[in-house]
């Protein structure tokens, strides 16, 4: 199981019509890097 959140973009390109020129999809997930042991939050 993944750690992150999974979020999908797409974004449409048009030139004035209805019909879109292209359409450009991406998924990505966000990761929350969890601190080392020897690290100190906020210093």
């Amino acid at each position: 199981m993944p750690n992150g959140t999974f979020r999908q973009v797409a974004l449409q390109v048009h030139d004035g019509t209805s019909a879109p020129l292209f359409v450009v999809k991406a998924t990505f997930e966000l990761i929350r890097n969890e601190p080392y042991p020897d690290q100190q939050v906020g210093a």
